[in-house]
């Protein structure tokens, strides 16, 4: 759709696109120094809105990657101190491998790997759409847990 160069101009002022480029880095650090993130074109709301409400999945995903990474490392080295040179260098180049990883791809395996399995680990979603509002807090703990462990896994 074309716009008439009257709307570009007036949109440009709007947006502050018709300043310098310093000017508009400047008034970016002060708005950033007064806690100001902008505005989400996206979600048509302030940026610190969208961060406020994705701050606690990203939360809980970051504590359930670390009490994972926490376990498989301690398993690992008391795995790795009480075997042989042999057996310690294998746990080594597993750990090295996991490292070396890309998140993306140990993510596009996994999420292979537990589509073909069966509904174990879902693969999308937060919590399961056909549990309802009454279910017990222990149901909804164990649906949550699965629904976090795949992402985690993946970090």
């Amino acid at each position: 759709i074309a716009d008439s160069p009257e709307r570009r101009a007036a949109r440009a002022a709007r947006l502050g696109a018709d300043r310098p480029i310093a000017e508009r880095y400047a008034h970016y650090l002060r708005a950033l120094a007064d806690g100001d993130l902008g505005w989400s074109f996206a979600e048509q709301r302030p940026v610190a809105a969208v961060l406020g409400d994705a701050l606690p999945a990203s939360a809980r995903l970051a504590g359930a990657a670390l009490a994972i990474a926490l376990v498989v490392g301690v398993s690992a080295a008391l795995l790795g101190v009480g075997m042989p040179r042999r057996g310690s260098a294998f746990v080594e180049t597993g750990l090295l491998a996991a490292y070396a990883a890309p998140p993306w791809v140990v993510g596009l395996l996994l999420l292979g790997a537990c589509a073909l399995r069966g509904p174990h680990l879902p693969t999308g979603g937060a919590s399961d759409p056909l549990l309802g509002a009454d279910a017990s807090a222990p149901a909804r703990f164990v649906d949550a847990a699965r629904h976090l462990l795949l992402p985690a896994l993946t970090l």
